[in-house]
């Protein structure tokens, strides 16, 4: 494993996720400034994730055809720009097109940098990657104090900050790309050759994405409620369990991706789906907040468990197809949990918010039992 270029990645994606995480902070100062309606702000949180996740697998596609490592500072450079841009442009119209900018930057970048991890990682693949992905959490997760802290400091301007950092780290990338392009070109090659996709047990395993994401989705947006509801956390208390359960799922996400070097991607899959199911299970039915606190920070700490190998094992699923793979699995596991969080309000709605969670139950055994139809190839 080439430590020093995938240190250099990761410290690329928390730069990248720093503009995604930044856009929620804003929002609120947006909306006081321009006097925004609810519609208008969800609209530019739509803009920046939910399309460019979906365009996300495309990306990586083109840069399995034919190399595109310019994706990757450009990806950094659009994704600091447009957030940036945010802060000075008072047209709402262009405010949407440059929060969709960092969206797809952020795009862009993601499939062509995990195809740089993947080249640099050599045995330690879910290593590498779980340090790659503990990069873009630890961006996200800071990126609202970065935020507040520019915007308090100078206006809503401070946003500006946000560019020079993503440029200084695309030049960083840029060099780093080029320099291993020159000395391994024809490693490459060799190793491209035998490779062949099997689409059937990478349909198996987005399924398994799938169920992971509406729990990410899920837990994000029905837990505060259910702290506030089932136990009467005020909102700032609720809201600030995300980040004690974010803060555990990066050391979780480190130590699976070392877990499955050790002793493979597909145990760790279906080690963490099937300790997944009964806390899942478990949590609408405990009366107690320190036993609630308890299952969801276990809930966090075992869904980010095999997070890293799952971005593996369908890049070994589709080994010509590492790109796509990748964006796949990181940037569709990001929408397809949203395009299903509101059939989870609507059923808290209905029938309470209990049966949400109920709902998240089910959809992790489904999770649980794709993860066990999961083939066995080599390397997993």
């Amino acid at each position: 494993m080439e430590k020093r270029k995938i240190g250099l990645a990761a410290a690329g994606h928390f730069v990248c996720d720093i503009n995604t995480g930044a856009l929620p902070a804003l929002i609120p100062f947006l909306a006081a400034a321009h006097g925004y309606s609810y519609s208008a702000v969800t609209g530019l949180m739509f803009a920046n994730s939910s399309l460019a996740s979906v365009v996300q697998p495309l990306f990586g596609l083109m840069a399995d055809r034919r190399p595109r490592r310019w994706f990757l500072p450009a990806g950094l450079v659009f994704a600091g720009c447009g957030m940036a841009a945010a802060g000075v442009l008072q047209s709402y119209i262009l405010l949407f097109f440059a929060v969709m900018l960092s969206g797809i930057g952020s795009a862009l970048f993601h499939p062509v940098a995990m195809r740089f991890v993947n080249a640099c990682s050599g045995e330690r693949k879910s290593t590498a990657t779980s340090l790659f992905t503990v990069g873009g959490n630890a961006g996200f997760l800071l990126a609202p104090l970065l935020a507040v802290a520019a915007v308090g400091a100078m206006g809503l301007p401070g946003a500006l900050v946000l560019a020079p950092l993503a440029c200084a780290m695309a030049l960083l990338l840029w060099l780093s790309q080029n320099e291993r392009a020159a000395s391994s070109g024809a490693a490459k090659k060799h190793g491209a050759e035998g490779a062949h996709n099997d689409w059937k047990a990478f349909a198996r395993l987005m399924a398994v994405v799938a169920t992971q994401s509406v729990m990410l989705t899920g837990l994000r947006a029905l837990a505060p409620l259910y702290l506030m509801d089932g136990f009467g956390l005020t909102k700032t208390a609720a809201a600030m369990s995300l980040t004690v359960f974010g803060i555990g799922s990066i050391a979780s996400n480190i130590a699976g991706g070392m877990l499955s070097d050790r002793f493979g991607c597909r145990r760790i899959i279906r080690l963490g789906y099937s300790l997944l199911v009964p806390l899942t299970v478990a949590l609408p039915f405990t009366g107690s907040l320190h036993i609630a606190y308890a299952l969801l920070f276990l809930i966090n700490v075992v869904l980010f468990l095999p997070f890293s190998s799952v971005v593996v094992t369908g890049q070994q699923y589709l080994a010509k197809s590492v790109g796509f793979a990748s964006g796949a699995t990181m940037g569709l596991g990001v929408s397809l949990g949203g395009m299903f969080a509101p059939c989870l309000g609507w059923i808290a709605d209905t029938w309470g918010l209990s049966a949400s969670l109920h709902t998240l139950g089910v959809c992790t055994l489904i999770g649980m039992t794709f993860a066990w139809l999961l083939p066995e190839r080599k390397g997993i």
